[in-house]
């Protein structure tokens, strides 16, 4: 008679409630460790991590916003605002920024997500306030770049294609705001 003999699989421990995520806690438990772990090397300092990481945020952020506002400023420049096309490489752009930096940091990519994983006590003030910082140096650094680099955007040409639509109120653009990034961060 054969006995099979199951191999019980070592339980991950669950983080509780309220704990801080550090290194050896996924920020997303429902994904295994592997082809999906973070590709941080192991450094010297907890510090150090979390300025690589910090890095990351840059550059998804970057990449995010140079190919959305490289994209803005062409519709605008052609003097009709393409919103497909505005709309389209504003996606590719932040698909491509998250690529980029989910292995690094989790590819945050927006100051109200970090805040809302501040919140919920899954990153540390230090790391929200590195994440934070880089995210808006990345923002900046996409914007000079496509200022400098675009035909006619330097100086006060850059224009960008935010605005509120014929007869909506100040009020209601808030709330459209508000409402979507809100559904971005529960997503």
């Amino acid at each position: 008679m054969l006995h099979h003999h199951h191999q019980q699989q070592p339980q991950q421990p669950q983080q509780q409630q309220g704990q801080v995520h550090n290194a050896s806690t996924p920020l997303l438990p429902h994904i295994r460790q592997g082809a999906l772990a973070p590709v941080v090397p192991p450094l010297e300092s907890e510090l150090s991590r979390e300025l690589v990481q910090a890095g990351g945020e840059f550059l998804g952020t970057f990449v995010f916003l140079y190919i959305g506002f490289a994209a803005i400023q062409a519709s605008v420049q052609h003097g009709e605002h393409f919103l497909l096309s505005i709309a389209l490489a504003l996606g590719v752009g932040l698909a491509c920024g998250i690529w980029l930096a989910y292995r690094i940091s989790g590819g945050a990519l927006n100051p109200a997500v970090v805040f809302a994983l501040f919140l919920l006590q899954k990153i540390t003030p230090r790391k929200a306030a590195l994440y934070v910082a880089g995210e808006l140096l990345g923002a900046s650094a996409a914007a000079f770049v496509v200022s400098a680099s675009v035909p006619g955007a330097w100086g006060h040409d850059f224009k960008g294609a935010n605005a509120i639509a014929p007869g909506t109120t100040y009020f209601q653009g808030f709330l459209l705001e508000a409402f979507l990034t809100a559904g971005l961060v529960l997503l």
